[in-house]
């Protein structure tokens, strides 16, 4: 994916919309947003469908750029 997509001009497009963490809880960084929200689109996911299946594939956490271990509190189950 990376050789295919221009990342670097792909996020500073969309830098200017994305949330400032000025109200709820605070953004998680764009490039991992994007490789999370891309991973939902391809996979036909709601948000909560996307959060279990990476919370169960190392393959997604991979993909994603997701260390469950060393980022807890970043990801937080739901009760």
């Amino acid at each position: 994916m990376e050789s295919l997509i221009p990342w670097t001009k792909l996020l500073a497009d969309i830098e200017p919309f994305h949330l400032k963490g000025q109200r709820g809880h605070p953004p998680i960084g764009l490039g991992r947003m994007l490789w999370v929200y891309f991973l939902q689109q391809w996979n036909g996911q709601a948000d909560e469908a996307l959060e279990d299946a990476l919370y169960d594939s190392q393959a997604l956490q991979g993909f994603a750029r997701i260390d469950l271990a060393a980022e807890a509190c970043l990801m937080s189950p739901r009760s």
